[in-house]
């Protein structure tokens, strides 16, 4: 069995630009990407030295730092899905 993996994940408020942000300033990699049929970013699932987080863009659920004036992250279980 898999090890449990935490994946910290990060409301933006302006999708790609802060995406790229990440991607110039520490060389993070896109993993993969899931967009809203609006365009918004759904999840954005990022790599930086093997280690993996995710950004959601802003919505209805998800708010960034700025709305707040502090942090917004979450912490999210992976877990492999057991079988009976």
């Amino acid at each position: 069995m898999e090890k449990p993996t935490f994946i910290p994940m990060l409301g933006i408020k302006t999708g790609t630009q802060e995406l790229d942000f990440y991607k110039n300033v520490f060389g993070a990699v896109e993993v993969r990407r899931f967009n809203n049929d609006d365009g918004s970013i759904h999840v954005s699932e990022q790599s930086i030295n093997g280690s993996l987080f995710r950004f959601h863009e802003e919505g209805s659920h998800i708010k960034s730092p700025w709305d707040f004036g502090n942090t917004t992250v979450n912490i999210h279980l992976m877990l492999t899905m057991l079988m009976p």
